[in-house]
């Protein structure tokens, strides 16, 4: 299952003289492995366990927070294309991700159309280990 990252109409354009499009951002949710992978352009691309999902909510962005693929707010990475409709998908532990390098962080948030449909994707089902 594929879920695209949302782009802000007024803004998204700002990301493709850095090679991210809406057909190379997107979260890719594979069932057969109980993984999901996050991907924008060359900047991000990481798989993460969905056993080690805790929770999926709406969050708050800040609007100076910007676009791309960033650390914070708070601890967590964002990947975002737009500043609302942004998900958090919590971690039961920190995860390391590469932002231009390595950090490690107990969330990330990501722009989606539907945090719901996100949050029902990667919530980990019986028999996932």
């Amino acid at each position: 299952m594929r879920i695209p990252i949302r782009f802000s109409a007024r803004w998204g354009w700002l990301l493709a003289p850095a090679a991210v499009t809406r057909s190379n951002s997107f979260i890719e949710v594979d069932p057969s492995r109980a993984s999901f992978t996050v991907r924008m352009g060359p900047w991000f691309d990481e798989t993460f366990a969905c056993s080690d999902v805790e929770d999926v909510e709406l969050s708050e962005f800040p609007w100076y927070g910007g676009l791309g693929v960033k650390l914070g707010p708070g601890d967590s990475v964002s990947v975002v294309a737009a500043q609302d409709r942004v998900a958090c998908i919590r971690f039961k532990r920190p995860q390391t991700m590469r932002v231009v390098f390595g950090v490690t962080r107990g969330s990330l948030r990501v722009s989606v159309d539907d945090w719901r449909q996100l949050r029902e994707a990667l919530l980990p089902k019986p028999g996932w280990t």
